[in-house]
């Protein structure tokens, strides 16, 4: 094999670049489109450590809410229909000094973990009894949760209407509870 000359020798040297560059550039974007690939599920993973150390932070708080929701929510029984809910909602009204007009049974959504009553209630009180009425009803240990609130002026002064839809949640069970 003979030497190559100097003229062959930077023609050598300029194909090697040239290929070099011609692979790189043909390279780049499969490169880029990795890189961004890595970079997204970086930030998820990130984003996914980040979410599990702070349900481990709170973890003995999750704990103890769900031991106090299973001593504390109120078991669905055969004896518990929503008509006795109504009926409770009806004394309960009366002595708080708020008139029940109408009410109504509607469908609220259950989950395997709870299930639920819904009631929409038309309402005549003063405002000061309404609010006295809701603050006592939606206490954390009854389970009942205002869906919807509606408020307007009644027909007498100091009076109002109200149209409220509530839901009672019960833990589904075979042990009677009172509503």
């Amino acid at each position: 094999m003979r030497t190559l000359n100097e003229r062959e020798y930077r023609l050598v040297w300029g194909l090697a670049i040239s290929l070099f560059v011609a692979v790189n550039l043909a390279i780049l974007p499969a490169m880029t489109r990795w890189n961004r690939r890595l970079v997204s599920e970086e930030k998820l993973l990130q984003s996914q450590r980040f979410a599990a150390e702070a349900w481990l932070k709170e973890k003995n708080l999750w704990k103890t809410r769900q031991q106090w929701l299973d001593a504390a929510q109120p078991h669905l029984s055969p004896e518990t229909t929503p008509a006795t809910v109504v009926n409770w909602l009806q004394t309960y009204s009366k002595d708080k000094g708020v008139t029940v007009k109408n009410q109504d049974l509607v469908t609220v959504p259950s989950t395997d973990a709870y299930e639920a009553h819904g009631i929409h209630l038309q309402l005549s009180s003063s405002l000061q009894s309404m609010v006295r009425w809701l603050h006592d009803l939606q206490k954390p240990g009854a389970f009942i949760n205002c869906q919807q609130f509606v408020c307007r002026a009644g027909e007498k002064p100091g009076e109002m209407d109200w149209e409220i839809t509530l839901a009672r949640f019960y833990t589904p069970s075979s042990t009677p509870s009172k509503p």
